[in-house]
């Protein structure tokens, strides 16, 4: 169940890698044609990964809008999916998509909170609450705590990452797998980061696209905008509400109020947000 769930969100890891204050200098007005040696690609990739470390150390929560097309290999169908993101540190995250276009669309929602995963699944409106079975956090079973203070040189150990070149407005890196956990989800990634300042001071430097194939040989693309850092409405964002009508399934305490297989709770859509 856990790495069906990374299946959906494991690049949504990548998402704050955001508003740095960095030196571009001669960077910024590098074309895609320019050529640069080894030595000034490695130089140049060190000075995103600083300037996004210190960066994070800034940021708490942020949340972001998020487009998934997924292009199926052999039928070569293709689903596309809209909707919101957000995380906070150190162990929160919430993520609700919807299938645009579709006469039956399919939702995926789900909300971590710390050493729990709560699935929603709207065909038996139920929310399904999941522990971790090492007591650890959730979140630690995704690539997600890159976004929670890893630091450059931890990056570095669990991925490799190749700085191939950028244009006036974005650049543009590869991203490989050393841990098998994460090989069995993506063999290479592409990131599209935005890198001019000066036309985009809100979404400098964060993630804008990333392209990838997973383990079912599915061509993944995500897209992020509107981005948002330090969201005062957090709290109400990650606090589980479960819609009227809906059963809470699980086997353990929350919050003191639920305890056995299942519990009909007040209405609301969960993290606030209208279904």
């Amino acid at each position: 169940m856990l790495k069906t769930i990374n299946l959906t969100v494991i690049f949504l890891l990548f998402c704050n890698i955001s508003n740095a204050q960095q030196s571009v200098g001669e960077y910024e007005k590098r074309s895609a044609t320019s050529e640069l040696t080894p030595e000034q690609k490695s130089a140049r990739l060190d000075q995103i990964l600083k300037d996004w470390e210190a960066r994070m150390t800034k940021t708490e929560s942020f949340g972001m809008a998020v487009t998934q097309t997924i292009i199926e290999p052999v039928r070569k169908t293709s689903t596309e999916m809209k909707g919101t993101a957000y995380f906070q540190k150190p162990n929160l995250a919430f993520i609700d998509l919807s299938e645009v276009d579709a006469n039956q669309p399919i939702h995926r929602r789900f909300l971590i909170k710390g050493k729990d995963l709560y699935l929603f699944d709207f065909k038996t409106k139920e929310v399904k609450m999941l522990s971790a079975p090492t007591g650890k956090d959730i979140i630690t079973y995704f690539p997600l705590p890159l976004l929670f203070g890893m630091k450059a040189a931890e990056l570095k150990e669990r991925f490799t990452l190749n700085y191939l070149l950028e244009d006036t407005h974005y650049v543009y890196i590869d991203i490989v797998p050393k841990k098998n956990s994460d090989k069995q989800e993506f063999k290479v990634a592409r990131l599209t980061l935005v890198n001019n300042q000066k036309l985009y001071p809100s979404s400098y430097i964060f993630l804008r696209q990333i392209e990838y194939i997973n383990s079912a040989n599915e061509s993944i693309k995500y897209v992020f905008t509107d981005y948002m850092t330090n969201n005062p409405d957090s709290e109400t964002i990650f606090k589980l509400v479960v819609p009227v009508g809906w059963k809470l399934i699980g086997d353990k305490t929350l919050d003191g109020e639920f305890s056995g297989n299942s519990k009909s709770t007040n209405p609301t859509s969960p993290g606030g947000l209208k279904q």
